[in-house]
């Protein structure tokens, strides 16, 4: 070859190199910004179409709630003392939206229960006195983060979770990575 063709391949390939290295800083060592960055997914999520989590509704008129249905409630927050998740951390804060709200957007205005399963398999009947609790919510985050599904459980690996907490009653009443809601008239 002759210099010349040899100088302009190196040029394109220098420039194939810079624009492979130009990337959305989602580099392993990037931490400043994380948090920024995943909204920003979050974000690209919603407006592709794919929620960052959604569970099955039976007995309503609405057969998915998603993460997308979730942003469209009010949401709130909420301090806990002396609660811990499945897992063992300690519990401080949640953020989440409250269960007689899931319930009316789904189009369940009657209820008598409601009958909660996790990806673990674990089923928990919620009364309409447990429902209608002001400290009865879906949980998206717990102190400021979200909970991942467990590794090796069918359906929840690798995915964002929500949980069922009322806070007004036992711990043993919490539904983890809920699956599927089904209501009961």
């Amino acid at each position: 070859m002759n210099k010349r063709k040899e100088i302009l391949l190196c040029f394109v390939l220098m420039f194939t190199v810079s624009l492979c290295g130009c990337g959305s800083g989602r580099s392993r060592g990037n931490t400043e910004g994380k948090k920024e960055i995943g909204n920003a997914e979050a974000k690209e999520e919603k407006e592709a179409g794919m929620p960052r989590f959604y569970f099955g509704v039976e007995g309503a008129e609405l057969k998915v709630f998603s993460a997308i249905d979730y942003t469209k409630l009010e949401q709130v927050t909420k301090d806990v003392e002396n609660a811990k998740t499945y897992r063992g951390d300690d519990i401080e804060k949640v953020e989440g939206v409250y269960l007689t709200d899931v319930l009316k957007f789904v189009g369940a205005s009657e209820y008598s229960s409601v009958m909660l399963t996790s990806f673990t398999g674990e089923t928990i009947e919620y009364t309409s006195e447990m429902i209608e609790d002001p400290d009865t919510l879906l949980v998206f985050m717990i102190n400021g983060d979200t909970l991942w599904g467990d590794k090796g459980v069918l359906g929840a690996e690798g995915k964002e979770m929500v949980h069922v907490l009322a806070l007004g009653f036992p711990e043993d009443l919490w539904l983890w990575q809920l699956k599927e809601m089904t209501v009961n008239p």
